[in-house]
């Protein structure tokens, strides 16, 4: 047998799996198998432990990228969507953010809205529609006496199928030293693109950040974590409160505020006190992700439900603070990987 464990609600869960696996009748595992590796197990034994703790193969057949990587690591996920109304600051913001993200060691990967009608379809510049991609590497480079920035991107599938745009003009503006340091093996799925090609063509960045909850640490136990000291250098950079609380009509369903405004304040609050600022932010600002997730969901996509319902946070600035009451919460801190 073997085990899993996989992040659900703040907590980890041990999934036991038997080494059954699904084959078709020429030999050939059904669903995720290594093309060059028969013998290589480990990845279709983690997608069955999966499919049970989703309900079956068929549920994982669609979905987000981060649901899957925040189920595995108890990391929080931050979205952006890229093919809505935009500006420059917001472009600039993303870009940022993306930066931010691939130093802390994020997990990163992006997509592009699908037809409804059509499962990944291949759009005329090499990309799919409705396909995860990973983003494994930011880089900026000197192309014409300027700096630019580049998004390296991985299509699962290790094909040939691969963004066929600009950057092969742009290849050639860039210095044969920096090219050697970027370069990729052709037709492994593996590609690179100008940012604002990035920003263009993909329609959602979705991110993981691996907090306390995906190593597995607190600021108590981090000295005797051996994998954690691995990469430890005495810098705490994430400090994460989970609450577990829920809307209870008549005591804490305080509704929108659009109508029956008096009762909004009965709503859920949590008090949240900055007093650190991010390393090497001019303006003193320190990164704050607040993260809402819902229970039971699953079951509802399964039973073919609409699986989350509308909510919403707000986030209001305090005068003065008051305490008027006592939150059970939990506190976790995070070791910095550099």
């Amino acid at each position: 047998i073997f085990h899993f464990r996989f992040w659900m609600y703040g907590e980890w869960f041990d999934v036991v799996i038997d080494d059954l696996l699904p084959f078709h009748s020429d030999g050939r595992l059904v669903f995720c198998r290594n093309k060059k590796d028969k013998n290589e197990c480990w990845a279709p034994l983690l997608e069955k432990a999966y499919a049970k703790v989703c309900g079956s193969y068929e549920a994982m057949e669609g979905g987000f990228t981060t649901d899957a990587l925040i189920d595995m690591t108890g990391g929080i996920e931050e979205a952006f969507e890229l093919n809505g109304v935009t500006t420059p600051d917001f472009k600039d913001q993303v870009k940022r953010v993306l930066w931010q993200a691939y130093l802390r060691k994020s997990m990163l990967g992006c997509s592009i809205t699908a037809d409804p009608n059509v499962t990944e379809a291949r759009l005329s510049n090499g990309l799919v529609k409705g396909h995860a991609y990973s983003i494994t590497r930011v880089a900026d480079v000197t192309s014409n006496n300027a700096s630019i920035t580049l998004v390296r991107c991985l299509n699962p599938w290790g094909n040939e199928t691969e963004w066929n745009g600009a950057c092969s003009q742009l290849w050639s503006t860039i210095s044969a030293e920096e090219q050697h340091e970027l370069s990729v093996r052709a037709q492994d799925g593996e590609f690179w693109m100008s940012y604002d090609d990035f920003f263009k063509n993909f329609h959602q960045l979705h991110i993981c950040h691996r907090g306390p909850a995906s190593l597995g640490t607190t600021e108590g136990d981090a000295e005797t974590c051996s994998w954690s000291n691995l990469f430890r250098d005495d810098k705490l950079t994430w400090k994460e409160e989970a609450f577990h609380g829920e809307w209870r009509p008549g005591v804490s369903a305080g509704g929108s505020g659009q109508t029956g405004k008096e009762k909004y304040w009965t709503n859920p609050q949590y008090l949240v006190k900055v007093n650190y600022t991010d390393d090497g932010d001019e303006q003193n600002l320190c990164t704050m992700i607040i993260a809402l997730m819902q229970k039971e969901t699953r079951l509802r996509r399964i039973q073919g439900k609409e699986g989350e319902d509308y909510v919403q946070f707000r986030v209001f600035k305090r005068q003065y603070i008051e305490v008027t009451c006592l939150l059970r919460l939990k506190i976790t801190y995070s070791i910095h990987l550099g």
